[in-house]
């Protein structure tokens, strides 16, 4: 993957500043010290030649051995290539410079220019000006290095989303046969005792399916439709409730412009109309969903706990642990998720924040 287009105008912006501070150095030191014409020429043309040199040796790393040797973990090639490209450059600009721009005199120092200067090689300023270039090729490395290191967590983030994206679309295609499957069942169980009952409920399952089908594919809808769907869900699973069950709802009837997953809240509603129901004992559902601190959205689902066994606990857990997925691919750090299991109550609540 390549950076982006914003990412790589930054970096030429930052090159090209960089550079160009430099090449203007020449001029100003050049300046500051004084001397004639002559002088400030050949003083500003040797030191914009090492800053050529510089460049030199900073895009041949940067464009071709770092990428070709060090990259390709060819180390012992990566130094010899830049022990030798270094030597090259700082021997052919210590020629040039002795041969057509030699040291301009000093009268109040005592030193005089030679009338036709030859060139001459001088181990010190030699060496000098290649550990100077060590320096520039390591500057490149490090730069290389950052650079290589931000494309491969751009890379892994574009994964990582992509991946997300994936997961959370396989989320949702279990999540409506799993849906269907408990209502479906529910209806089926309703026909033997109450046709009539079971055929409103066909209607009311109908528009359910519809919301599913033009809201659920949406990445965030209102609150109030999804509000709206968890009463129509709970309507529809009254009609075949015993009277030993205390059905209790506190779902908020405001239009608060607050945007939601779709789908979340239900898991919690089937696994309690599922698993919080007896026929013979007691039983207790309770099912809040609330706004609080203007943005925070709370749903709590308390019910007295039956576990199905057997035959009847076909894909338990399926719901819950898909819904677990979803929170944190949906709202990563944004989200609290808790569920227990105490004194025959279980009780599970989502704070979206």
């Amino acid at each position: 993957m390549h950076l982006s287009l914003n990412f790589r105008f930054k970096e030429f912006s930052v090159h090209l500043l960089v550079w160009g501070s430099l090449v203007l150095i020449p001029f100003a030191f050049s300046y500051l010290q004084g001397g004639g014409e002559r002088e400030h020429t050949i003083r500003t043309i040797r030191l914009l030649t090492i800053q050529v040199e510089y460049m030199i040796i900073f895009y041949l790393n940067y464009a071709l051995l770092i990428n070709r040797y060090l990259f390709g973990k060819k180390i012992a090639k990566f130094m010899l290539a830049n022990l030798l490209a270094i030597a090259a450059v700082r021997l052919i600009v210590f020629i040039w410079h002795d041969t057509f721009f030699p040291f301009p005199p000093y009268p109040e120092r005592g030193i005089a220019a030679p009338l036709a200067p030859a060139p001459s090689f001088r181990l010190q300023p030699f060496i000098i000006g290649a550990l100077s270039q060590v320096m520039v090729a390591g500057t490149s490395v490090a730069i290389k290095v950052t650079t290589r290191w931000y494309e491969v967590q751009a890379k892994m983030a574009a994964l990582k989303k992509e991946k997300a994206a994936v997961e959370l679309q396989q989320l949702k295609s279990q999540l409506n046969p799993h849906f269907l499957f408990n209502s479906l069942n529910n209806i089926y169980a309703l026909i033997a005792f109450n046709p009539r009952s079971a055929q409103l409920a066909v209607h009311n399952l109908s528009d359910m399916l519809r919301y599913q089908l033009y809201e659920a594919s949406k990445e965030r809808i209102s609150l109030r439709k999804e509000v709206e769907f968890v009463r129509d869900y709970c309507n529809l699973m009254k009609l075949r409730l015993p009277k030993n069950v205390k059905l209790t709802l506190a779902l908020p009837e405001s239009d608060e412009d607050i945007a939601i997953a779709p789908m979340l809240f239900i898991t919690l509603v089937e696994n309690a109309f599922k698993h919080g129901v007896s026929a013979a004992k007691p039983s207790r559902i309770s099912i809040s969903i609330a706004v609080e601190e203007g943005r925070s959205v709370v749903c709590t689902v308390r019910n007295t706990s039956f576990p199905k066994t057997g035959k009847g606990a076909s894909g338990s857990g399926i719901g819950l642990e898909n819904l677990c997925k979803r929170l944190e691919l949906i709202y990563p750090n944004r989200h609290y998720w808790t569920a227990k299991n105490e004194k025959g109550e279980f009780m599970a609540q989502i704070r979206i924040c």
